[in-house]
């Protein structure tokens, strides 16, 4: 399981329509694309998944 410093959420073309891109960031430069969602409820959702408290407020975030 990959471990990722921060999600976010961006909102990308694809198709002419508007998904949002959920990414996962390994360090300040590498990133890697976890999901491409078909609406900003969906992405959040997926971010809450990834996300895993691990302690006071150190926070983690784990993907495949």
């Amino acid at each position: 399981m990959r471990t990722y410093r921060r999600i976010t959420i961006d909102p990308v073309q694809r198709d002419g329509r508007t998904v949002w891109r959920v990414v996962g960031w390994v360090s300040a430069q590498e990133w890697s694309t976890v999901i491409h969602c078909p609406n900003e409820e969906m992405a959040q959702q997926i971010k809450l998944a990834l996300t895993e408290t691990v302690g006071g407020d150190t926070r983690r975030y784990t993907g495949r």
